[in-house]
């Protein structure tokens, strides 16, 4: 699976990455790559880590296609209007935004998944992502 996480600025406490993913990977290739058995504590962790992904957090390609193409007309300058957010950042993201299948922003709540580790672990789990 290609995959590219960065660090996003957030609007609240928490820590916030922006990930651009090939696939959708499902619950069990995660547990599987975070080492965790479905039916365990970790396997559960996991579980609200996907469904954090991919329920709960926004596609922003989804989004900027399907509602928002028309205001901003490209999604460079959707992420800067919209989000306010650094120009590295922005370049960052539309670097991969073609070859993703899902541009996701992740405000993430648990704090296994803040700061440098929690980018570590996002990175680890879908970069090593199979079907």
């Amino acid at each position: 699976m290609a995959v590219k996480i960065v660090a996003a600025p957030s609007d609240s406490w928490r820590q916030a990455y922006v990930l651009c993913l090939d696939e959708v990977a499902d619950l069990k290739a995660l547990q599987r790559n975070a080492g965790a058995r479905p039916n365990s504590y970790a396997g559960e962790i996991v579980g609200y880590l996907h469904d954090a992904v991919f329920r709960r957090a926004v596609d922003l390609k989804h989004d900027f296609q399907t509602y928002f193409r028309p205001e901003y007309g490209d999604f460079k300058t959707y992420l800067s209007k919209r989000f306010l957010w650094p120009p590295e950042l922005i370049a960052t993201i539309c670097e991969s935004f073609e070859g993703s299948v899902v541009v996701i922003y992740l405000d993430a709540s648990a704090s296994f998944v803040s700061e440098e580790f929690g980018q570590r672990f996002l990175e680890s789990v879908f970069r090593s992502h199979r079907r």
